[in-house]
């Protein structure tokens, strides 16, 4: 019997489109609207010897439920039986890309930019909800109506901390493969980014980049055969070739990113109108920061208590969750995207995890805290990492400080401009941790709070940093006037 009936969706076996991930793919027609669908029909018995189709395939659901762009091909409808799951998506009627490279051989670069400007389109949307297809080649670009579409989600993932969280699964078609995969290392997001570099290439040229009979032999390959552009098949312009030679970087950090593709001057004013996620995120980064400051001022909270939240156990690690929900707490509309942005900002070695230092860190870049604070823990709090308030100490105290300092100074003849840029490491203005080593080079038995108050008479624009100016103007007048 070739033809069967699912639910309002009727179809017959021997019209295939295609072979999906984890299913065969038919024509499918819906009997009330009359409406044409592609019919994703996955065994569940094949299906349940595997829990890798099985992660797939409630992956590729989920992943399809959340996304809505013309360049990406649409669910319809999920329906299960006894014996199997169906997946309905549109239907595209010209096939996929595959098919036209062969019918085509290779196309001009107008066509070519098109194309690449369509899959970056829908790339947008996957990466709004940090999505990672993992298998993108020209058998998963559908055609329908001269508009190209992203498709097959068998492989995709969705990233908790896109652009950096690191991966170890081989999935994917190995041809379109990055580097890093082809030999089981780790490798973040940007796998998509040689994939659309390497698909890009075989749009211009009708030929992939590299070739190879095996994995082993295109690795070899790929590092040792330099990329070729072929002038004599097709001719491009440099910006293409720069492009791809960017996306086809061996190395992950000699990769583009996706911003990077988006302002590269092929792409950059078709993209113009399109919101830059990476300004909207700068932007929901500083407002966070902003508002964790006024919080902490208007409710008079101890900086430590926030460290103690987040803190995982005893081991200065920040736990995900709880930043996430603290996040929230600030801005409950809060979009994924923007969370994962932030948590990248704030792990500074990019290793995945967050430590109570590196949160530390960001607070003091955006003004949230100041350094003193975070240097004064070590000696007073059992973490290393962790943040006390400061008391500042009364001008007595610091004119002591100060006078003592330039009494030092005069014994042993200094001069100031010297003495500044003798303390100053690599940069124009003095900073706060080398206003310490000057203070401790003269005095190594002041505290923490006794550096910090006395810093803060020098720093007279409050900027977190001492100018030669103010340094001399503190160092010159009389004591009295502090």
């Amino acid at each position: 019997m070739t033809q069967k009936t699912i639910d309002q969706y009727v179809f017959n076996t021997k019209d295939v489109l295609g072979q999906g991930s984890f299913g065969v793919v038919f024509k499918a027609t819906n009997k009330i609207t009359g409406r044409e669908v592609a019919l994703k029909m996955i065994s569940k018995d094949k299906m349940l010897k595997d829990q890798n189709a099985i992660n797939g395939v409630k992956s590729e659901i989920w992943i399809m439920q959340k996304l809505n762009n013309k360049n990406i091909v649409q669910l319809i409808d999920v329906l299960e039986t006894s014996n199997n799951i169906y997946i309905i998506q549109e239907i595209c009627e010209s096939g996929d890309l595959a098919k036209y490279l062969k019918q085509h051989q290779f196309v001009n670069e107008q066509q070519a930019l098109k194309i690449m400007t369509e899959i970056l389109q829908g790339f947008i949307e996957l990466i709004k909800f940090g999505i990672i297809h993992r298998d993108l080649k020209p058998a998963n670009i559908l055609i329908h109506q001269n508009t190209y579409k992203i498709a097959d989600f068998g492989f995709a993932k969705i990233v908790d901390n896109f652009a950096q969280q690191l991966f170890y699964s081989q999935v994917g078609t190995p041809l379109y493969m990055s580097p890093q995969i082809l030999k089981n290392e780790k490798y973040s997001t940007k796998c998509d980014v040689w994939s659309f570099g390497f698909l890009f290439y075989e749009i211009i040229y009708g030929r992939t980049p590299w070739v190879a009979s095996s994995i082993p032999q295109l690795v070899k390959n790929i590092n040792t055969q330099p990329l070729q552009f072929y002038d004599s098949i097709n001719q491009v312009s440099d910006n293409v070739k720069d492009l791809i030679s960017k996306c086809l970087a061996i190395q992950e950090k000699d990769r583009y990113s996706w911003y990077d593709i988006f302002a590269h001057p092929l792409f950059s004013a078709q993209f113009s109108q399109t919101p830059n996620l990476q300004q909207i995120c700068e932007q929901k980064e500083l407002y966070i920061a902003n508002r964790l400051r006024e919080i902490l001022g208007a409710k008079q909270i101890n900086n430590n208590q926030i460290i103690e939240e987040l803190q995982q156990n005893s081991d200065d690690i920040i736990l995900q969750d709880k930043l996430k929900e603290l996040l929230i707490d600030i801005d409950a509309d809060l979009e994924d995207y923007a969370i994962q942005y932030i948590f990248n900002s704030i792990d500074e070695d990019q290793n995945g995890q967050i430590t109570c230092q590196e949160f530390c860190n960001w607070m003091i870049k955006h003004e949230i805290i100041n350094d003193f604070q975070v240097r004064s823990t070590s000696n007073t709090i059992s973490g290393p990492y962790q943040i006390q308030q400061q008391e500042v100490q009364d001008k007595k105290d610091t004119k002591t400080i100060i006078y003592n300092l330039i009494s030092a100074i005069q014994q042993q003849n200094e001069n100031l401009v010297e003495l500044f840029y003798k303390f100053v490491k690599g940069q124009e203005n003095m900073s706060s941790d080398d206003f310490a080593d000057l203070l401790l080079y003269y005095d190594d038995s002041l505290s923490d709070d006794e550096i910090f108050s006395t810093f803060q008479v020098f720093d007279l624009d409050e900027k977190n940093e001492i100018t030669l100016q103010q340094f001399k103007y503190i160092l010159e007048q009389d004591i009295d006037d502090y």
